[in-house]
């Protein structure tokens, strides 16, 4: 069971700069969201759809969660298509 959620420098940055605060972040981790993985890149990408947000993150044993990046798409629909079509994302 996951218990702390962790951020990256670059995370922490990306989330000031786009003003997106870790309670969202934490809503989205814990709440509804669709799962996805980057095989390529060996990370998970949680997709809230409305209002969109992207969390990127990996697993730290069974307890942490590290965000890597946090972004708002502009049409994530077909951000979530374009993904899956080519196989970098599956869910």
């Amino acid at each position: 069971m996951v218990r702390k959620i962790t951020y990256t420098k670059h995370a922490l940055l990306r989330m000031e700069r786009r003003n997106i605060d870790a309670k969202d972040v934490e809503r989205v981790l814990f709440g509804e969201h669709e799962t996805f993985v980057n095989t390529m890149h060996n990370v998970f990408i949680a997709v809230r759809r409305d209002p969109p947000l992207v969390i990127v993150y990996r697993l730290h044993g069974r307890e942490e969660i590290r965000v890597i990046t946090v972004f708002f798409p502009k049409n994530i629909n077909r951000l979530v298509e374009r993904r899956t079509s080519k196989g970098r994302w599956q869910q």
